[in-house]
């Protein structure tokens, strides 16, 4: 059978989208599993793709192979398919927290899914027949005898999965539920269009060209693990994604551009064959040119940061030499004695702060950090949070005026971030406070989203500075003046890590001497009924 044109354009569509998405599908697996290998949940998604990228890999193969034999050879690694469903199945329970309660179950399916690929080789015939052509491929699945075996055990596999996910999401609290949507969404478009091309096996007549989008169903689900596991999801989450959807759609744009070159040679065989190829290498090379100017700013901002802290380490190391030179002294006296020694502590106080800092930098930068989020009250939990400033807010004759929102929704956070990102505005708005003065601590709800807001009397920021105050390395004359020591990372630290909450910080000042007021917004959790 000689395919029309249109048939070998769509073959030509589903084997590029088929190779996509076995690409997509174990280079995702891989992603997460990297990131975070000793999670077993990023284990098990490894686990899952593994077969899923075989399978996908075979199919695009045998659909091309001309001779019967061979294809059926190629297709006959469908039959590692159910390992990918009873992966499926255990990764959810251990998504939900119940894998001891499905231990049983798991270690049955994957027993089964065993015996089926036992039984399987022992009888090639049993599963697939040599193939035959189908509609514009060369060659396509012949069913076997006891084929329908696996659909059957992959059917109930999948009913298992979904019973648990929909039990696990009705009775999950809010936080729980936004990630399994992922999952459910992913689970969704995953078997819809990934029986497509099993319809036909059963003489359903329908095209299967529609299984070429087959390797998005990842995306959700991968970011379904990232976005709660790991700290950065502003970088791996959403840049990964975007860098996906990137190369996708210039691979996919490249292939377009050859097709329609290949169709302009068709009707106009006198135009020169070099232009197009010419055209589309010079956008893979500049798209490749982006990508590694991308990759460079990381190591241009580390490069800048490693820089400056030196830098700034050298300070209290040099008050520490200095004092211990002067205790070593033997005409010190007690006074002298005294001041050597608080000048140490007030250093080592310092090297502290800074070593913390720097671990904090280090572990926002460092995508395998996990995160923690927990379904919290941000008016429960400020008041603790102020009273630890008790003792610096009677040294400066400071006060706090609090205002805060009756039955505030609750949002989701890591509690261990979000309180260090409200210990650096309370840090600032005390450090640039004048000695007497009042600062403001409010929450409120504005547009489904929770504004946390700290408000002081204090220095102020110009207005030309406003928009650059969350800027890495920025610091303001007078904020310098005041602070000789600081570093101008923490607002910039601060408002990462409230982005990777889908929040947002901002600062609001009428000029030098005038107060500021810096919020925090987070998006509300829906309260359950």
């Amino acid at each position: 059978m000689i395919p029309s044109s249109i048939g070998i354009l769509e073959l030509l569509v589903t084997n590029v989208g088929i190779t996509i998405s076995a690409v997509l599908t174990i280079g995702m697996g891989l992603f997460a599993f990297i990131k975070g290998h000793r999670s077993a949940t990023n284990a098990l998604f490894f686990l899952m793709c593994i077969p899923l990228a075989i399978f996908l890999a075979s199919h695009v193969i045998g659909i091309n192979l001309i001779d019967p034999e061979l294809s059926r050879f190629a297709f006959l690694f469908h039959m590692l398919t159910p390992i990918t469903f009873v992966a499926s199945a255990h990764l959810i329970a251990v998504v939900t927290n119940r894998a001891k309660q499905a231990r049983t179950i798991i270690i049955f399916f994957y027993t089964t899914s065993a015996a089926l690929i036992a039984l399987f080789l022992f009888n090639t015939n049993w599963f697939l027949l040599p193939s035959a052509p189908f509609l514009y491929f060369p060659n396509y699945y012949v069913p076997g005898a006891l084929y329908p075996l696996q659909t059957l055990f992959e059917g109930i596999v999948l009913v298992y999965l979904s019973f648990i996910l929909c039990r696990s999401y009705t009775e999950g609290d809010t936080v729980q539920k936004n990630r399994l949507w992922y999952f459910m969404a992913a689970y969704i478009f995953a078997y819809c269009v990934g029986l497509i091309p099993i319809l036909p096996l059963y003489r359903i007549g329908i095209d299967p060209i529609m299984s070429a989008l087959f390797g998005l169903w990842v995306i959700p689900i991968a970011y379904g693990i990232l976005r709660q596991d790991l700290l950065d999801v502003k970088i791996v989450a959403r840049s990964a994604f975007i860098y996906v959807v990137l190369v996708i759609a210039s691979t996919a744009g490249l292939v377009a551009v050859n097709i329609a070159n290949i169709i302009l040679l068709q009707y106009y065989p006198n135009f020169p064959i070099w232009i197009v190829p010419a055209v589309s290498s010079l956008f893979g090379i500049g798209f490749g040119i982006w990508i590694w100017f991308k990759a460079r700013e990381s190591d241009v901002l580390k490069y800048e940061f490693i820089n400056i802290i030196s830098h700034k380490f050298r300070t209290p190391m040099t008050h520490i030499k200095l004092s211990l030179d002067e205790l070593r002294t033997q005409n010190a006296d007690e006074k002298m004695r005294a001041e050597a020694i608080e000048r140490i502590e007030l250093a080592n106080n310092s090297l502290v702060e800074l070593t913390e800092i720097l671990m904090d930098t280090s572990r926002a930068a460092d995508t395998s950090h996990f995160y923690h989020l927990h379904e919290t009250d941000l008016n429960a939990f400020l008041i603790p949070l102020l009273a630890s400033y008790s003792k610096e807010l009677q040294k400066r004759n400071l006060t706090f005026l609090t205002n805060f929102a009756p039955e505030l929704p609750p949002v989701a956070i890591d509690t261990d971030r979000i309180g260090s990102v409200l210990q650096i505005l309370i840090d600032n708005a005390i450090r640039y406070s004048n000695d007497g003065g009042t600062i403001a601590i409010s929450t409120e709800v504005k547009d489904k989203q929770i504004v946390t807001s700290i408000k002081d009397g204090g220095i102020g920021i110009k207005k030309e500075d406003v928009p650059r105050i969350f800027n890495q390395f920025f610091r303001t004359a007078k904020a310098s003046s005041i602070d000789t020591e600081g570093l101008g990372i923490s607002l910039f630290m601060a408002r990462r890590i409230v982005e990777r909450h889908a929040g947002a910080l901002s600062a609001r000042s009428e000029g030098e001497n005038k107060g500021a007021t810096l919020s925090m917004v987070l998006p509300a959790l829906k309260l359950k009924k």
